[in-house]
């Protein structure tokens, strides 16, 4: 299972359960949350979301949907809107 859809599955569990929240991860460094993002999806499968599309995770396959432009739309990821995220797929 993808690391992005895994979590979110479990993310949803523990939602509509009693299960505690996984504990506070603060992202550090430069740019922060984005090169947070870029280091765990690098070489992975997965969906990314983020902001101002500044996280390029190196050898990472799959999905980005970000609000503004930036370096990850040239990072080969395949690119949805948000039109996309909601159109119905039947």
């Amino acid at each position: 299972m993808d690391l992005v859809v895994g979590r979110c599955i479990s993310h949803a569990g523990r939602v509509s359960s009693v299960l505690s929240p996984d504990p506070y991860r603060p992202a550090t460094g430069e740019g922060r949350p984005d090169a947070a993002a870029a280091e765990e999806a690098a070489g992975k499968r997965g969906f990314l979301a983020t902001v101002h599309g500044t996280a390029t995770p190196k050898g990472a396959e799959g999905t980005v949907y970000r609000l503004f432009p930036g370096r990850v739309d040239g990072s080969g990821l395949r690119r949805v809107t948000a039109g996309d995220l909601v159109a119905d797929p039947g």
